[in-house]
């Protein structure tokens, strides 16, 4: 009996510890960072290889600059130039098993993006910026995608890529995809209820735009547990509403809007994080979706939330396998 009883302490005395920690580090989530990183990619479209090279040398620079070694994958894919920016956190106990975060940095023609989607690169950013100095068991991968807007190119690309890598384990992949518009007035927000034998949708019917969406399907459905735990523990005031989609999506195609896709379509775990574009959003893919639409307070909590289920699943306290 003392020794069952010195283990259940134990127990509780590590997940104190890790509590703390991560409380820590969801308190060094900055608004002026976000702010400032959106700015400097909403400055001007980023559809051409032009405008996504100055794009991709912010997000380089950046990265860099909290320590990282960054690689830009270049390949030329379906006639068009594809660049990967691709930053990695090795974990220190199991090194194989590989977390993706990543944000897609292209925009559509004739818009800013700011929502799509600086807003999530600036998160993935300050997120790659806080985790650098945090040991972890596995390894963490910070990507951000070229090509979205152009069929999913990138991610599919990338996901690919470590599908055919030799000892590498992808334990799950999160896609920020527009993290920082809100609406509240009722109507503002396109209402999603449940579909039989397709879409489970909890709550049904928000009407609000002050939520922010998880969508999963089926094989991730222990993401959105951690992500929604995380949240409830560590960032209490953040609205969530989760959309878990039967197998990969396909019954309701607009739950494969970004780069999570591709990574349903290879068998891994992985969820998208989003504002729901246009289904609250009126300045998508327009010139006006620029960074004085934006909520930041929002978009910080969103950061908060994610860092706080990456930091739960890349150190191997919990299990996110279906």
């Amino acid at each position: 009996m003392l020794s069952i009883t010195f283990f259940v302490k134990a127990q509780d005395v590590c997940a104190q510890a890790q509590h703390q920690k991560i409380d820590e580090l969801v308190n060094q989530v900055s608004v002026e960072n976000i702010k400032k990183n959106i700015s400097a990619l909403a400055k001007s479209e980023r559809f051409d290889d032009e405008q996504k090279t100055n794009a991709l040398n912010h997000i380089k620079t950046q990265l860099e600059s909290f320590g990282y070694a960054v690689k830009v994958i270049e390949k030329t894919i379906q006639g068009k130039i594809n660049r990967n920016i691709v930053a990695q956190l090795k974990g220190e106990l199991t090194p194989n098993r590989i977390f993706v975060v990543g944000a897609h940095y292209d925009s559509v023609p004739g818009s800013f993006g700011a929502d799509d989607n600086a807003s999530a690169v600036a998160g993935m950013l300050e997120i790659a910026r806080i985790l650098k100095k945090h040991s972890r068991a596995a390894t963490v991968h910070f990507v951000a995608f070229d090509n979205e807007e152009n069929g999913l190119l990138g991610s599919k690309s990338y996901g690919q890529r470590l599908k055919k890598a030799q000892r590498a384990s992808v334990i799950g992949m999160i896609s920020l995809e527009m993290i920082a518009y809100t609406c509240k007035i009722s109507g503002c927000q396109v209402a999603f209820a449940n579909i039989k034998n397709c879409l489970d949708v909890n709550p049904e019917n928000e009407k609000l735009g002050d939520y922010i969406g998880i969508v999963a399907n089926t094989g991730s459905e222990k993401m959105v547990e951690v992500f929604t735990n995380a949240t409830q523990r560590f960032v209490r005031s953040l609205k969530i509403v989760t959309a878990k989609v039967a197998d990969k999506g396909t019954c309701f195609a607009n739950t494969r809007r970004s780069d999570h896709a591709s990574f349903w379509d290879l068998g891994f775990p992985a969820m998208m994080i989003t504002d729901t574009a246009n289904f609250r959003n009126p300045n998508y893919h327009k010139s006006t979706d620029t960074p004085e639409t934006l909520d930041f307070e929002f978009a910080r909590k969103v950061v908060q939330a994610v860092l706080a289920a990456v930091v739960n699943i890349s150190d191997s306290s919990v299990s996110i396998a279906p």
